[in-house]
């Protein structure tokens, strides 16, 4: 009986080990041409995978994500955050927004323009140039 539990102190300690040396992963932002969000679970399954689950996303909420996915983890419900994995898969879902999502908000405030009898001609000429800028550039 002791050999057993010296080969699982062994086991442990040797893992340990292992995942010391293992780099921390870097910080999740979803910046465009920064770390996806599949390389970032990879990365940080590695490091922390032999952790409770409880640990693992409180680790995630806490110390790795900043931004928007730290926007989204915040507001995904808790029954959601079961494991790293379904959180990190909740927070791709939130976080993907296609082009077709992004040209068809542009239009939407585009075709809410309208003027108002306070508003010159030249005023909301300045102010819908301003929207289309903002809607269709930025």
């Amino acid at each position: 009986m002791e050999d057993m539990g010296l080969i699982r102190s062994l086991k442990g300690a040797r893992q340990f080990l292992i995942t010391k040396s293992i780099p921390e992963p870097p910080v999740f932002s979803a910046a465009p041409g920064k770390l996806s969000i599949s390389i970032f679970a990879k990365t940080f399954k590695m490091k922390f995978g032999t952790l409770p689950q409880e640990f693992q996303i409180t680790l995630l909420g806490t110390k790795y994500l900043e931004g928007k996915p730290l926007k989204v983890f915040k507001g995904i419900p808790l029954d959601e955050k079961t494991t790293v994995e379904a959180t990190l898969k909740a927070m791709a879902s939130r976080l993907r927004v296609s082009v077709e999502d992004e040209s068809r908000k542009a239009k939407t405030k585009w075709e809410a323009l309208r003027r108002t009898d306070d508003h010159s001609v030249n005023a909301f000429n300045c102010y819908a140039d301003l929207r289309g800028y903002s809607s269709f550039c930025a």
